[in-house]
């Protein structure tokens, strides 16, 4: 998280940790028999939803890209696309706003 503005490739890494992360402190909880350490769910949310659009845009640019369709279906493809670009750009800024958030917070400790 000490880079402030993420890449999707970097993106994909910090999900894969948050994950681990999240199950580690259910497993450290659940051996003490306490309560889970607090998380943000914000952060592995956003991150979530960022990963399910890159799967469906990937789907569709090779939709898209090979043809398979008839031109009425791939003009309408390609609005869905174009409307999942949008979102998904969307979505990283909010992944970065929430970053920048979240290291500024470290940085106050």
């Amino acid at each position: 998280i000490t880079e402030r503005n993420l890449q999707t490739l970097q993106i994909h890494k910090l999900r894969k940790q948050l994950k681990i992360l999240n199950y580690s402190r259910k497993i450290v909880s659940v051996k003490n028999q306490s309560t889970p350490l607090k998380m943000n769910n914000d952060l592995p949310e956003l991150i979530g939803k960022w990963h399910d659009c890159e799967v469906v845009i990937t789907h569709l640019k090779k939709i898209i890209n090979n043809k398979i369709v008839n031109t009425e279906e791939l003009a309408e493809l390609k609005k869905v696309n174009s409307k999942l670009l949008t979102k998904n750009t969307q979505l990283l800024n909010k992944i970065n706003n929430e970053i920048n958030r979240l290291a500024k917070n470290v940085e106050l400790y």
